[in-house]
């Protein structure tokens, strides 16, 4: 398991998760009120965005550590 996944990262991994959210939910403000289901659906965007970044964050970080171990580091 990784960082993102076990207990010594896991506070950091999930504050970066969220900082991921607000990123997201920030750069699509609805220009008018949503309902219920389009709130909804916009979270769960966020969610998906969010996802996502961590994903590229991580294998980042594995190609960093594989180029690392790699050239003698």
């Amino acid at each position: 398991m990784d960082d993102a996944t076990t207990g010594d990262g896991a506070q950091p991994a999930a504050d970066l998760e969220m900082a991921f959210v607000r990123e997201y939910l920030n750069a699509h403000v609805p220009a008018h009120p949503l309902t219920p289901e389009e709130e909804k659906r916009r979270w769960r965007e966020a969610m998906l965005y969010a996802s996502l970044k961590m994903e590229e964050v991580t294998s980042r970080a594995h190609l960093m550590k594989g180029l690392h171990d790699r050239h003698g580091g």
